[in-house]
């Protein structure tokens, strides 16, 4: 009787060891499509975010490939700077008046904020981001008007590739046709912030 009861003591020890033993914790994290609160609304998918959207107290936040699930545009651009004219190519990308949409636009009390990785900002009014108004010209440098007015986009893709690492992995665009170029200081490189602030 008393081997009996040591057995079973015995037994009842190893069994909690290999219960103890084979018990895991499993912990499962993930990222909601969207996620809103009373200031902050976050559009987030797998990677890392690139870019913010703010307009008072409401900011979205994309990753790349978010930008991408967007309704995308396509056409061309070229850029005229100080160091000499950039070839117009295509671009693909997603239109500013999209982006805007998602926290509420801009009104001609508004200015327009981007800023690069590298801390460059620059401003754009209503009228440039609303209505394109911006100077073109040919590649020649002389100044035309474009049949269609241009349009202020988020770039990711140049000539059917993602934008090269001096440039992305997204920048500030503007979209006009074949052979027209516009200012370069607008052609912001890595840009990660846009901000809607009042009018400049």
């Amino acid at each position: 009787m008393k081997k009996l009861s040591i057995l079973i003591i015995c037994f009842i020890v190893i069994f909690s060891v290999l219960v103890a033993g084979c018990s895991t914790t499993q912990t499962t994290t993930g990222t909601p499509a969207l996620t809103t609160s009373s200031s902050t609304t976050t559009v987030t998918s797998s990677g890392d975010t690139i870019l913010t959207v703010t307009k008072d107290n409401k900011t979205i936040t994309y990753t790349l490939a978010d930008l991408e699930n967007l309704p995308a545009i396509t056409g061309w651009g070229g850029q005229s700077t100080m160091h000499g004219n950039a070839v117009s190519t295509q671009y693909k990308g997603v239109a500013m008046s999209e982006l805007l949409k998602a926290v509420g636009g801009m009104t001609d009390k508004n200015s327009l904020k981007v800023t690069a990785k590298d801390d460059y900002t620059r401003t754009l009014t209503f009228d440039q981001v609303v209505n394109g108004n911006f100077s073109v010209s040919d590649l020649s440098g002389n100044s035309v008007t474009p049949s269609k007015k241009p349009v202020l986009f988020v770039a990711y893709e140049q000539s059917g590739a993602s934008l090269d690492v001096d440039s992305g992995p997204v920048r500030l665009g503007i979209m006009t046709e074949q052979d027209q170029l516009t200012g370069g200081d607008n052609w912001v490189k890595e840009l990660c912030k846009i901000e809607v602030i009042s009018a400049q």
